[in-house]
């Protein structure tokens, strides 16, 4: 009996040692490949998941949350008191926010009272005519410190400076937040910035929602300034829960071995699933993003500001990779915009006549810009609005 309870906690031990080696190369195998590369030059990096950062901050400091793109309010139905949908276009207002991580560390930044990346002041201080910002995580400033973002860089630079940018936001989102919180006579320019490699997909997706379709009728808002406090208690409370439910439902043992072997079985299933059904529409609808730009820049006039239209080329057109199917419909939307009469400054040559485009890009792989990557288009944009 002696020698089977020996055997059998050998067997435990091994089991455990086992399983801790698998987790730690679960741990380095599910690294973003900017972080694998970080680790390859003997570079520090924070290996933990966002959600559990968050966590481990909320335990000094509770008014810490995840940076919650708007584009997740689409998946869940959020409604107000009476049973009315609505979609936020902000994340937590008031609060202090954990971004991305593609580089060793996470970023973070505060909110103002709209649940953007701003200083709490920006609405309220500065000249009376504002510039605003438009557009996705890299308007938003995700992955970088604070101070690093393209728009951080001009805020410094350029006085009145609002980022009603948000992670995976589309040209509907955006079109969204300037008839949302762009207010008449108290504009000077809206910079929309336009993320080559994604924006035509999300407007794909966007398009679908009811709501956000009614942004197509000028007249249509939701009113989300003037209900800013129900606003901002809704996404609040959903946010809360979020944490909340991860906390209760997170693995204790092994939680990334889990999580991938779970996600590896999930993907074969999807996989078998997708196989079955039709081919993807690869198209865009070239015209429905001219309706909503028209829209932008007579919304934008209307209010006695101008529209300016960043475009910010794709990584694979430096790496020399096969451009993404959204960024081959660049000349299209290019002659759009210059059609539309709208100022444009296109970021994509200046990186190609860079001296080393990659070194823009953080371990010169795909992701946000760099520091460096921020402050070159920072600085051409700057140019154009100053």
């Amino acid at each position: 009996m002696k020698l089977f309870l020996q055997n059998l906690l050998l067997i435990i031990g091994l089991s455990v040692t086992v399983l801790q080696v698998a987790e730690f190369m679960a741990n380095r195998i599910s690294l973003d490949p900017s972080l694998r590369a970080a680790c390859k030059v003997g570079a520090k990096i924070d290996e933990r998941d966002r959600r559990d950062a968050v966590v481990d901050l909320r335990r000094v400091n509770e008014n810490w949350f995840p940076a919650v793109p708007a584009n997740a309010y689409l998946e869940n139905r959020l409604l107000t008191a009476d049973s009315a949908r609505i979609v936020p276009l902000g994340g937590v207002a008031n609060a202090e926010v954990v971004g991305c991580n593609d580089s060793g560390y996470f970023s973070t930044f505060p909110t103002d009272e709209f649940g953007f990346n701003n200083p709490h002041e920006a609405w309220h201080e500065g000249p009376r005519k504002k510039v605003f910002f438009v557009g996705d995580s890299f308007t938003q400033g995700d992955c970088r410190r604070q101070g690093e973002s393209i728009v951080d860089r001009l805020r410094a630079a350029v006085p009145g400076v609002i980022n009603l940018g948000s992670g995976g936001n589309g040209p509907l989102l955006e079109l969204a937040g300037i008839r949302e919180y762009v207010a008449d006579g108290a504009v000077a320019k809206v910079v929309w910035m336009y993320t080559e490699g994604t924006d035509l997909e999300d407007l794909k997706r966007d398009v679908r929602n009811e709501v956000l379709t009614n942004y197509l009728d000028p007249k249509f808002s939701q009113q989300l300034r003037a209900r800013r406090d129900e606003v901002n208690g809704i996404v609040r409370r959903y946010v809360e829960k979020l944490i909340s439910d991860y906390i209760d439902n997170r693995p204790r043992f092994i939680p990334t071995l889990r999580t991938a072997v779970w996600q590896a079985l999930h993907h074969g299933m999807s996989q078998v699933h997708q196989a079955a059904g039709p081919v993807a529409d690869e198209s865009y609808d070239i015209a429905l993003f001219g309706r909503v730009l028209a829209l932008a820049k007579a919304e934008v006039e209307g209010k006695g500001g101008q529209l300016v239209f960043v475009y910010l080329p794709e990584y694979n057109r430096f790496s020399g990779q096969m451009p993404s199917e959204p960024a081959r419909y660049r000349e299209q939307v290019l002659s759009l915009v210059h059609q539309l009469k709208i100022r444009v400054v296109d970021v994509d040559p200046i990186i190609k006549n860079a001296s080393d485009p990659l070194a823009l890009y953080p371990y010169r792989l795909k992701g946000h810009f760099n520091p460096e990557g921020t402050a070159l288009v920072a600085e051409v944009i700057e140019r154009v609005i100053h």
